[in-house]
């Protein structure tokens, strides 16, 4: 059976981490994947091409990354299904045969309905890892990287965190908790 691991959590949590030690274990991420970056030098290990639909979509919906009332409910119906469209062909582009899969994108917290909808369809068995990391941690980090004030910040870790557990709540989740203490390969 062909596995699918989707890594849900908030930007700055821990999740590229996750994601680059899972991948060692022999789950692509994609042919496209998500170059490093200074503020994440060791990489993302992401699929540009995820990211790309996954910020099209909320910029459709007048929203990004870093607002914190963006819900999946919301999307017209008319629009799932040409985003089912798009996303089934993401998988099949990126990932051609391959049997174990990883999807890394923070924006999933919020998207994974959808996404789940096209695996499923695709005969994927699916399962979550949630990395939480403390909120203050996370605006710590967002004020580093962004210049936001941890008043905008720490709405968006608990928007993304209550969608992350609603939208997997029916998975047996695999919970990271992702401290500063934790080292990075």
């Amino acid at each position: 059976m062909k596995k699918c691991i989707i890594i849900l959590g908030m930007h700055r949590s821990g999740t590229s981490l996750v994601s680059g030690l899972v991948s060692l274990q022999g789950f692509h991420l994609g042919t496209s994947k998500m170059p490093e970056h200074k503020d994440n030098p060791k990489g993302f290990f992401e699929n540009m091409k995820i990211f790309r639909f996954n910020d099209k979509i909320l910029k459709d919906h007048n929203s990004s990354w870093d607002n914190n009332s963006f819900c999946y409910k919301d999307i017209k119906s008319e629009n799932i299904k040409f985003y089912k469209q798009e996303v089934k062909k993401i998988i099949e582009e990126e990932f051609a045969n391959a049997k174990n899969i990883l999807i890394k994108d923070p924006r999933m917290s919020l998207l994974f309905p959808l996404w789940e909808d096209v695996l499923l369809e695709m005969g994927f068995n699916i399962k979550i890892i949630l990395v939480f990391r403390n909120p203050i941690e996370v605006a710590l980090s967002l004020q580093q990287r962004n210049s936001f004030a941890l008043e905008k910040s720490i709405p968006i870790w608990f928007h993304y965190s209550l969608q992350a557990e609603k939208n997997s709540r029916k998975y047996k989740v695999f919970l990271i908790h992702y401290t500063d203490d934790f080292n990075y390969f």
